[in-house]
């Protein structure tokens, strides 16, 4: 049972992936510049490639080391498989398939750049393929497949779930300032799994440092700013994304019982900025998971969490 539950997460994680190749695709497909469009062909192919694989592992056909196939050979040996083949079951689109395959092809190869007027079809092409693929061989949504389903902990996804509801109705600050609360749950709990040389140490007061009160409190806030920046990026954060993040949303500190107080600096503007918050935070989560950081609200938060929740 252990193992089938393993191989589901792996599956749906296959089909996340392959929806967020489809999307980021997607976005690229819009921008203008042959660069853009040629990795939009790029992603939309992933997508399905991936697809293709999880079909595959999904039903056994070959084992994932034995995949360095061919994209017809995936094609034909998907289609020919007993089970489907007893079933009448065939995957979509197989001509388009073909076409978009040769135009990869040509693209990675040749530096083909793809026709603009094109970009509409393949658009449709690959999000049809998905729709019908992850419903027919997995039983899924392709719309409602999301990267909120991994989340362990039940109180970041309820944020999250409360941040996605917010970007839906295009309330884009509160969209941003759920998930940068999240964030800061999530990253607390991490910090406080940073090992110290000695806890009972909080401040630069404490080792008798004859300074003034001020002076200490801003070198002790510098250096727990220090520590903060260096786990994220000790857990797969990128300069440039903590960068954007930190500009664009509210600095959240959390009261002794958890519950967050925010500080407005730059307010944001953008839809696009609040879709890649949300999405940045999601990914932050799942991807901690992974690494078995176990990014979960801190217990002593809980209290300040549910009065913020309630307000």
């Amino acid at each position: 049972m252990q193992d089938q539950d393993i191989e589901s997460k792996n599956t749906f994680r296959r089909l996340l992936l392959a929806k967020q190749l489809y999307l980021h695709g997607l976005e690229h497909s819009y921008i203008k510049g042959s660069l853009n469009k040629m990795i939009s062909i790029h992603n939309f192919h992933n997508a399905i490639e991936i697809t293709l694989r999880a079909i595959f592992l999904q039903y056994e056909i070959r084992a994932e080391k034995q995949l360095n196939i061919e994209f017809e050979v995936m094609l034909n040996e998907i289609d020919n498989f007993d089970s489907f083949k007893k079933s009448g079951k065939r995957l979509p689109y197989r001509q388009e398939l073909r076409n978009l395959n040769q135009l990869r092809n040509m693209v990675q190869h040749h530096a083909v750049e793809p026709e603009t007027s094109t970009m509409e079809d393949w658009r449709v092409f690959t999000k049809r393929f998905l729709i019908e693929s992850f419903k027919d061989y997995f039983d899924k949504s392709f719309d409602n497949i999301s990267s909120l389903d991994l989340i362990a902990d039940d109180n970041l996804r309820k944020l999250l779930e409360i941040s996605g509801k917010y970007l839906e109705n295009k309330d884009i600050v509160q969209c941003a300032i759920n998930a940068k609360v999240a964030f800061e749950y999530a990253i607390q709990k991490i910090l406080n799994e940073v090992p110290h040389k000695n806890k009972n140490y909080h401040r630069l007061s404490d080792f008798n440092i004859n300074q003034s009160k001020e002076i200490n409190a801003k070198i002790y806030e510098s250096i727990k700013e220090t520590k903060h920046f260096l786990v994220m990026l000790s857990i797969g954060i990128e300069l440039s994304e903590y960068k954007k993040i930190e500009k664009l949303t509210p600095k959240v500190n959390l009261s002794n019982n958890g519950y967050p107080h925010l500080t407005q600096r730059n307010k944001i503007d953008s839809l696009e900025d609040a879709t890649w918050i949300y999405h940045f935070t999601t990914n932050c989560i799942t991807h901690w998971q992974l690494l078995d950081l176990e990014p979960a609200l801190p217990a002593w938060t809980v209290k300040g969490f549910n009065k913020y929740i309630d307000e």
